[in-house]
């Protein structure tokens, strides 16, 4: 069976083994204290997570395994994914499963406007896994997801992401693209 036509959501290992790049089983590095974060499961967090449920729409921060899910969530931000919780392409660095994408919800763009309605946001990201152009720059620590993924091979401090100096970027160990979007989009005239 061609392994991209395969329904079942792949991870770490059974999505990786079909790219060209070769990724090693290496022991996971021990993460240094500044770079561990408390986990959120206060109301907040769960009424996002609920909701979510109910309205059948999946988030980046949950399928990729962002760690700054509890932060995010439990102020009421979230990055939503469009067209389903699968990706087609097999990036060993990220841990959205890779399958074949179900047909798109009919139900989702109005079940979205409804989540973004309820929560009041002033700011949305919304991605589907399509390339697209830079206008703020996020720079963060790799963190791997899960073995399967590509390893570790050393943790950045964070005061070398501060000496990066550019004028509209995130730059810091626990950075992710969509992480505090609101205030890059408003520092960078967005």
């Amino acid at each position: 069976m061609n392994e991209f036509l395969a329904k079942a959501p792949q991870r770490g290992a059974a999505k990786t083994r079909c790219i060209p790049i070769h990724v090693d089983a290496a022991a996971a590095l021990t993460k240094p204290d500044w770079i561990r974060v408390r986990l959120s499961q206060g109301e907040r967090f769960r009424e996002v997570k609920r909701t979510l449920r109910e309205a059948n729409l999946h988030t980046v921060c949950e399928e990729a395994s962002c760690p700054n899910i509890g932060e995010c969530f439990g102020k009421g931000t979230a990055t939503f994914m469009v067209l389903g919780d699968l990706c087609t392409r097999r990036c060993p660095f990220c841990d959205v499963a890779h399958g074949r994408p179900s047909p798109p919800d009919p139900l989702e763009p109005q079940h979205l406007a409804d989540t973004v309605a309820r929560f009041d946001l002033k700011y949305v990201v919304i991605t589907s896994g399509a390339a697209h152009g830079v206008d703020v720059l996020t720079a963060g620590q790799y963190l791997q997801p899960r073995p399967g993924n590509l390893a570790v091979e050393r943790y950045v401090a964070p005061a070398q992401f501060e000496a990066l100096g550019f004028s509209h970027a995130a730059c810091g160990p626990l950075v992710r693209s969509s992480y505090h979007a609101d205030r890059q989009a408003h520092a960078a005239g967005i």
